[in-house]
């Protein structure tokens, strides 16, 4: 797929501050701490796949099955 087709079926960046404690804590860790942004691929429904993104490169970080690294929070809740 094209990024393009990766963001219009749900794959976004994400701002590191909007990431759980848990992650941005494990980002520093992995001596990552320098990204002010990741991209969250989307695979299905809750599954995503965290990366840095260079150029046409994603490097994976983690496997997040249930959508719980950066959750979304639905409208007017």
């Amino acid at each position: 797929m094209t990024w393009q087709a990766l963001r219009e079926n749900g794959s976004h960046f994400v701002q590191v501050d909007q990431l759980c404690s848990a992650a941005q804590k494990r980002l520093s860790e992995l001596k990552k701490d320098e990204w002010e942004e990741l991209f969250s691929l989307r695979l299905s429904g809750k599954v995503r796949i965290w990366g840095i993104k260079e150029g046409n490169i994603l490097w994976l970080l983690w496997w997040d099955p249930n959508h719980e690294v950066c959750p979304s929070h639905k409208k007017h809740t």
